[in-house]
């Protein structure tokens, strides 16, 4: 699928069988994919690059999905949506992920097909979203640029 060529998708998981599999799974579909092992890679990959999905196990030693999450939506990185993978099935789970800035949730074993519809939406939403922030920075510079013209012509009875 050629609109997904540009797509870069990060994918966070302990386990090297889920790493294989959804790495071949995203490919097959045109995504670009970088799989790390850890949170702390993770997170290193995410200052090295830009993504435009994360999926993220949430059982991780030392550092899991909920805590890069975290740190994810404390900082620069706070748009980029989050889908957790996980064996739990507490909704308990589920709520905190989504509390945290977790944009989906897939349980363990996933289907091929949700996951992927799962992934085509979240880029979808953040694509539209990116859209809408670069128009609303044109907007906001094409109406002090205007009013700066406004008030250099003497509108508004400031160039008496």
């Amino acid at each position: 699928m050629d609109e997904n060529n540009n797509v870069n998708v990060l994918i966070a998981d302990d386990n090297e069988s889920n790493l294989i599999l959804l790495q071949e799974m995203l490919k097959t579909e045109g995504y670009y994919v970088v799989s790390v092992n850890s949170g702390e890679k993770a997170l290193e990959e995410v200052d090295r690059r830009s993504f435009d999905v994360i999926l993220l196990d949430i059982m991780m030693p030392v550092m899991d999905g909920f805590q890069v999450c975290k740190k994810l939506k404390d900082g620069e990185h706070k748009n980029v949506p989050v889908i957790f993978l996980t064996a739990k099935s507490d909704t308990g789970d589920v709520v905190n992920g989504f509390k945290i800035g977790g944009a989906d949730y897939i349980r363990k074993p996933f289907q091929r097909d949700e996951l992927i519809a799962r992934v085509k939406n979240q880029v979808r939403l953040k694509l539209m979203n990116d859209h809408l922030m670069r128009n609303a920075e044109l907007y906001k510079e094409s109406r002090d640029e205007l009013m700066i013209k406004l008030f250099s012509l003497g509108k508004y009875g400031y160039n008496k």
